[in-house]
């Protein structure tokens, strides 16, 4: 199961900024009482869970059906590039009506104006060069880059093409939309990058950005992207991983209810209409287009984030039977040696996918949690 699965989702999670690998030490990993904590299994997720149940997030429901376990999920939290379900299903819903067409062309050159080298863990040259990408792309093939490898750029050039109201609708699908949708590049080009002069790239200065008004951070945000893309000066170094954990926290959240709703409607044919959920089914299942994931799971649709102390997990899944069953993890401030160790485990992939297939495992999940309740 941990092989096929890191097969099958790797590239979903290698995605967001990418983290300066820095000795740790074991005390990196431990949980407020003291001990060492392990990432190796879903019995672990599930231990880390509800040992840190004011920094995760967990909804898990059969569409029709209220949530079995419903934790957290209508607090906005730090999703990463699980975010781009609401990209998703914007375009999904402008190809259905007509505004868009995944034939059109693009040129390589305006998608790259929203590339930042050194912050993607090399998903957009991967996408690149996996897809075959000459002088232009289909639309089409952006949004496959965007999904399946996780491209930032493809992912903001999208946003500019379909415009952030479109985005603020397509999750109110989903239930309640976020403030702001704004451009993934842009917050780190604010934070990392020329545009902010330095201001915010410590952790004194992170502190300072946290401190801004949440509206001035997005237009600030806004214009770093938009001067990017006319003069191109990325960031010459990223800082440590503190600093970079830190600034996760700053990022524009969403409640993982929202994208829970957004992705039980894409699976049931009701996100505006039965063709753009197909339209957004046939990017999100690309893992299984690899091959069934087990003899109980036929039909699997899948976006996950990941920035430094960040995990999240979207899933749905379809079993032989029919069932559908969707899940939204999110995790965060999880100390540096324990986020790499999941990075490496894709233990978090297991858990989603035993709350799929294990009879059971929802309740006893729920159980869990509600003995262990986030403070107030």
């Amino acid at each position: 199961m941990r092989r096929f699965l890191a097969a099958a989702l790797a590239t979903v999670l290698a995605t967001g900024c990418a983290a300066h690998q820095q000795t740790v030490h074991a005390a990196d990993t431990t949980g407020p009482a003291g001990a060492t904590e392990d990432f190796g299994t879903a019995e672990d997720v599930l231990r880390h869970l509800t040992a840190h149940p004011g920094d995760t997030s967990l909804v898990t429901y059969r569409p029709g059906r209220p949530p079995e376990v419903a934790h957290r999920g209508g607090a906005p939290a730090p999703v990463a590039s699980a975010i781009k379900i609401v990209h998703l299903a914007a375009y999904a819903t402008a190809v259905a009506r007509g505004r868009l067409d995944p034939a059109e062309r693009v040129s390589l050159r305006a998608w790259e104006a929203y590339y930042i080298p050194g912050t993607d863990g090399g998903a957009h040259p991967r996408a690149v060069k996996e897809l075959g990408i000459g002088r232009t792309a289909t639309l089409g093939q952006l949004v496959t880059a965007m999904i399946e490898y996780s491209d930032n750029a493809a992912t903001d050039y999208l946003r500019h093409r379909l415009g952030e109201r479109a985005l603020l609708r397509a999750a109110a699908l989903g239930g309640r939309p976020p403030a702001a949708i704004p451009s993934l590049g842009g917050q780190m080009l604010l934070a990392f990058g020329p545009c902010g002069n330095g201001e915010f790239d410590s952790l004194d200065g992170i502190r300072r950005l946290a401190a801004l008004p949440a509206r001035e951070r997005r237009a600030r945000a806004e214009r770093c992207m938009r001067d990017y893309t006319v003069h191109r000066r990325p960031p010459t170094t990223l800082p440590g991983i503190d600093v970079q954990a830190a600034w996760t926290e700053t990022t524009e959240p969403i409640a993982p209810a929202t994208l829970a709703g957004l992705m039980g409607r894409i699976a049931t044919g009701r996100l505006v209409s039965a063709k753009a959920s197909a339209v957004a089914r046939r990017h999100l299942e690309w893992p299984t287009r690899r091959g069934p994931l087990n003899d109980r799971i036929v039909r699997m649709g899948a976006k996950g984030g990941s920035l430094p102390g960040v995990l999240a997990e979207a899933v749905y899944t379809v079993a032989a039977d029919g069932t559908v069953r969707v899940t939204v993890l999110s995790m965060r401030r999880m100390p540096p040696a324990l986020w790499f160790e999941a990075l490496r485990s894709y233990a978090h992939q297991q858990f989603v996918i035993k709350l799929s297939d294990t009879p059971g495992y929802p309740e006893r999940v729920r159980t869990a949690l509600t003995r262990r309740k986030a403070p107030s």
